[in-house]
């Protein structure tokens, strides 16, 4: 995407459309940040029961249990509050998207369109539209609240053991380093997938499109022949794709694994020695396994993400190209008088090949 102006770059693109539309987005932001914090409260409640239970019987009991009813009544309206409200503001941007990338199309010269399949120009909008709502949910609600959840319950067991905190902060760090790099590196397979997807839309569409002249010239056989080698081609690059991800699903999750075992026999450990209450091991093994599905949400869902952004750059890359044919700067606007055409070095080529016309 070199040579692209700035506003074709991905990230200024899509960053202009959630500034227009920053207030809806920081609501949801705060509900869904407040919604982690409640679950995070949950957690600690739990401890607080605990430890009230082993003790005598009375007020702290109660108290426990009201903080944890609280806690789930705030996570899940928080939820809900954070989902009207982009169910409201995500799909007016996707219209947005559309329109803007449709009139920008619309500026492109005749070479530009004879060079590229229509169809595939026209899909690429409602992909881009399609992806960006995708990246803009999975930012939300999958990358944002496991980012969230992870710093969280690295504080929540700090306070009950730092070591073990420190021990699971470098643990979760280097997995969702190690995968973040290895799905930076799958980022082609995505593009590739991208670009035969949008292709086989393109040959569908200028099928379809042409339908009278495939008739007239009996292709029909020869055009279903050929959209099964691009179908074929768009199968395996999505396959290998697939299958990048859920190899480093299995990778995060033997360490899920070994982990999660590893921390709740060390809190076991220092509760035999008396270093820490009943409540910490159960507080321990609440977050522990919340910081390991955490980093592994995480993780996942940067790596699904990279899917879509790719879709996106691809899409913008594509149809945000600089206009080859602009108006002057200081062009006005016509004006009605005499009609008169005037030819004055006027040449024309269809394509990159040898001009039709030269200097008319």
């Amino acid at each position: 995407m070199q040579g692209l102006p700035r506003e074709a770059q991905p990230l200024p693109f899509i960053a202009r459309y959630l500034w227009r539309h920053r207030i809806a987005h920081g609501v949801v932001l705060l509900a869904v940040l407040g919604a982690v914090a409640a679950s995070i409260g949950e957690r600690f409640s739990m401890k607080f029961l605990v430890d009230a239970m082993a003790g005598p019987r009375g007020f702290a009991v109660w108290r426990a249990i009201a903080i944890f009813v609280a806690c789930v009544g705030a996570d899940n309206f928080l939820w809900r509050i954070g989902g009207f409200v982009s169910a409201r503001t995500f799909p007016r941007i996707g219209a947005e998207l559309r329109l803007d990338l449709f009139s920008h199309l619309l500026g492109h010269s005749t070479r530009y369109f004879n060079e590229r399949l229509t169809g595939a120009l026209s899909s690429r909008i409602s992909a881009a539209a399609n992806a960006l709502l995708t990246v803009s949910n999975s930012f939300i609600w999958n990358v944002l609240p496991p980012a969230a959840a992870t710093v969280g319950a690295l504080i929540g067991l700090a306070t009950v053991a730092w070591q073990m905190a420190a021990s699971l902060t470098l643990a979760a760090g280097a997995i969702a380093f190690g995968i973040g790099v290895a799905g930076a590196r799958g980022r082609d397979l995505h593009r590739l997938y991208a670009g035969r997807a949008a292709s086989v839309a393109g040959e569908i569409v200028d099928v379809v499109s042409n339908h009278a002249t495939v008739r007239l010239f009996g292709a029909a056989s020869r055009e279903v022949m050929r959209l099964e080698g691009a179908l074929e081609a768009e199968a395996g690059a999505q396959r290998r794709a697939l299958v990048y991800v859920e190899r480093l699903r299995l990778i995060h999750a033997a360490a899920v694994w070994v982990l999660s075992g590893g921390t709740l026999a060390w809190a076991v450990w220092l509760w035999q020695r008396g270093q820490i209450t009943a409540g910490d091991v159960v507080v321990c093994g609440a977050f522990t396994l919340a910081l390991l599905q955490a980093s592994r949400d995480l993780a996942v869902a940067l790596v699904e993400m990279s899917h879509h952004w790719s879709r996106v750059s691809e899409a913008i890359g594509t149809l945000m190209v600089m206009h080859d044919l602009p108006d002057a700067a200081h062009a006005a606007p016509p004006s009605p008088g005499a009609g008169a055409i005037v030819l004055d070095g006027v040449s024309f080529r269809h394509g990159p090949g040898e001009p039709v016309l030269d200097g008319i």
